[in-house]
């Protein structure tokens, strides 16, 4: 059996075609599919291609099962395709599976939003996509014996197989790094910073505890944490670094210090073995897992930058989003980090349902504070499974949802006390405020170190400075 994992091409332009393409979600189902002994798996991530090349290369590869993995923002994109692999008589035979966060936020609806697919998982799916491609291959198991899959669109009602996380995830392979190539593909990471080429992404552990009301995290992996252990992430660290020349990790967790000893375990193999390699979290890091002795390990393996889930400057704000932590613990945590002269890049978000003008300004001024070198300053979005899309269901007032304009620099979905232009010229102005003062000015420019960063800066800077939406 032949199965092609893409990501969904971008053929509207709508994202930047240039970031980093590093999946691992993607890498992972191709490995898990590969320990049940389905050897023929192609991973396609390139999302800039028009849709006469993507249809060449079905045509050419010949899969029996396509799946691909989908954000709200790739939902048109997705439906256009769709809809000529299924006029193209060579290819409309071949069963569509999709994933992601799209169908695990709206479960439900899938088949509405994607009415070309024919089946869908929600959160995990190393487990249930090797069963779905047995079943396709064999006829068993039976479909409803297969967890955190959707099926059944063409059928009165749809079914919803009841879900399975993976308890230990060193018994998952790690990705297919022979299909990614990291050492290959555009060096943009997620945080844009980078200290050293090439990198590559690594994920420590799965699940996140914490009700924070505007974020998906546990919808997709579950409150319970479950972390590899340190030995089987530092093998991972050191097979990339023989095999694929990686002289940089970016750490991918919702929250890697969740597990602190385990990753304190980790460093300290690090710093034994003398591993020669840089290290960040682009995630944005759960301060209350921090301690003195963790940071002093982070340091002493590798680390030299960190990401910080601070969100708000305003206690109430903080108080409503169960953000579970107050502005006098964030500053004392983040001078912590900053003692042991780690950068320290601040993760915010403006326009919060209920969230006035004079509280956003208060974001502001308390970014100002802190000793941060970077921002990353977004509009609040209303994903689909998060407990705020709840609330706004429940309440039957859904704010004018458009999943479309999910991307954190439109205010299409604004639920805020100001109105669009104006949460819209206030993110503006905070970014552009937060990052010409000569600390914050000096430090990017330094970090604009290869040609892929510059391309996608241009990018990111018009798209939301200057862009008219």
């Amino acid at each position: 059996m032949r199965i092609l994992l893409s990501l969904v091409p971008n053929f509207l332009k709508t994202i930047n075609p240039y970031k980093f393409s590093v999946d691992l979600g993607l890498g992972y189902l191709a490995s898990s599919l590969r320990a049940k002994h389905f050897e023929s798996v192609e991973l396609f991530l390139d999302q800039n291609i028009d849709i006469h090349s993507f249809l060449k290369k079905l045509e050419n590869f010949k899969p029996d099962v396509i799946g691909f993995k989908v954000f709200s923002l790739d939902i048109i994109n997705l439906n256009r395709l769709l809809q000529e692999i299924k006029k193209n008589k060579g290819l409309s035979h071949i069963p569509i599976v999709v994933g992601g966060a799209s169908p695990t936020g709206n479960k439900e609806k899938v088949f509405e939003i994607i009415p070309q697919c024919d089946y869908a998982f929600f959160s995990e799916a190393e487990i249930g996509l090797p069963m779905l491609c047995e079943y396709l291959q064999k006829g068993y198991p039976a479909l409803e014996e297969i967890p955190n899959l959707i099926f059944g669109k063409n059928e009165k009602s749809i079914k919803i197989n009841a879900p399975k996380f993976t308890k230990d995830l060193d018994s998952i392979p790690f990705p297919a790094w022979d299909l990614i190539k990291p050492e290959t593909l555009p060096q943009t990471p997620a945080m844009i910073f980078s200290k050293r080429a090439p990198l590559s992404y690594v994920i420590t552990s799965r699940g996140c505890p914490y009700l924070c009301k505007f974020c998906a995290v546990s919808i997709s992996s579950g409150r319970q944490v479950r972390a590899r252990s340190p030995q089987n992430v530092y093998d991972e660290i050191i097979y990339l670094k023989e095999r694929h020349g990686i002289r940089e990790i970016q750490f991918y967790d919702a929250n890697i210090f969740h597990h602190k000893e385990k990753m304190k375990e980790l460093f300290r193999l690090m710093i034994k073995n003398k591993v020669d390699i840089s290290w960040t979290s682009s995630g944005g890091v759960q301060l209350h897992s921090v301690d003195d002795e963790l940071i002093e390990l982070a340091k002493e393996s590798g680390c030299y930058l960190l990401g910080v889930g601070i969100e708000s400057g305003n206690e109430r704000v903080l108080k409503y989003i169960k953000k579970g932590i107050t502005k006098s613990q964030i500053m004392n945590k983040v001078n912590l980090i900053h003692r042991h002269k780690i950068k320290l890049i601040g993760f915010f978000i403006l326009g919060f349902p209920t969230e006035t003008r004079e509280e956003m300004f208060e974001t502001f001024e308390y970014a100002k504070k802190l000793p941060l070198i970077n921002a990353s300053i977004s509009i609040f979005s209303c994903f689909p499974g998060t407990p705020f899309y709840d609330e706004m269901i429940q309440a039957g007032d859904n704010w004018g949802i458009d999943e479309n304009k999910l991307n954190f620099i439109d205010a299409k979905n604004n639920a805020s006390k100001v109105d669009d232009k104006t949460l819209e010229s206030l993110h503006k102005k905070f970014n552009l405020l937060f990052h010409i003062r000569p600390k914050q000015l000096l430090f990017f420019l330094k970090n604009i170190n290869n040609l892929d960063k510059v391309k996608y800066l241009s990018y990111a800077i018009f798209r939301t400075l200057f862009k008219k939406r």
